[in-house]
């Protein structure tokens, strides 16, 4: 079964049950008994899985350790900016043109037809967070060294 992503042995998930609180231990021995694939966790499911899990035995559940941990530093760290916005902040928080910009040249394409995209980040200074770069089919050919025919082919 799926747990956070993570394929966790359902003898795993049993014994896991055994240890965590509930509503979180009914869900997961419902879920083995049906034979479920994947379960849908909630925030407090997760953050009762992660103190259950203690000291994992397993590779599998070192995995969902590690991955609840970075989700609960995730919301730590986005919880106050979440929780304030209102619904139109939030609408121009998130709002984007329509299109694509190329990084390189600047022109601009509303379907993006043969144009790559690149995640670029700065090798020698990871504070910077990365950032997807997209590059028109001429820049493309260019940077690259692709020929045009084939740029012109990439979405």
């Amino acid at each position: 079964m799926y747990l956070a992503g993570i394929w966790v042995p359902d003898s795993e998930v049993l014994a896991l049950a055994d240890r965590v609180e509930e509503p979180t231990r009914y869900e997961l021995t419902r879920a083995v008994r049906a034979e479920a694939v994947v379960i849908h966790l909630t925030i407090a499911d997760r953050e009762r899985l992660l103190r259950a899990l203690g000291d994992p035995s397993t590779k599998e559940l070192r995995e969902l350790r590690e991955v609840l941990e970075r989700e609960l530093d995730w919301r730590r760290r986005d919880r106050s900016g979440l929780t304030q916005l209102s619904a139109a902040s939030v609408r121009a928080r998130y709002a984007r043109p329509l299109g694509i910009v190329c990084g390189e040249c600047g022109c601009r394409s509303e379907t993006g037809a043969g144009w790559i995209a690149l995640l670029g980040h700065d090798p020698d200074d990871d504070a910077v967070t990365p950032e997807v770069i997209a590059f028109c089919p001429v820049c493309a050919s260019r940077e690259f060294r692709m020929t045009m025919k084939l740029a012109e082919t990439y979405t």
